[in-house]
């Protein structure tokens, strides 16, 4: 159990090093995380979100109509 630990621990610490390295240089996201923001905001910039929160927490999401072709299975 010591080994699992003493390994989790070290893939951790690795993680932050590299986060604060990265900061260091003055870039707040890798490269790969940047590509994979920039995909989802070409892909979702007519999407509107909205949180509410009223006695509860309510999440809507309204999507535009697509005009893609819906296969019969």
């Amino acid at each position: 159990m010591k080994i699992i630990f003493f390994r989790c621990n070290k893939y951790f610490v690795e993680c932050k090093e590299n986060v604060e390295d990265f900061w260091s240089h003055g870039i707040m996201w890798p490269s790969k995380v940047l590509a994979e923001i920039l995909v989802n905001a070409t892909t979702s910039k007519s999407y509107l979100i909205s949180l509410f929160y009223i006695r509860g927490e309510i999440f809507q999401s309204k999507t535009p109509p697509t005009t893609s072709v819906t296969r019969e299975m």
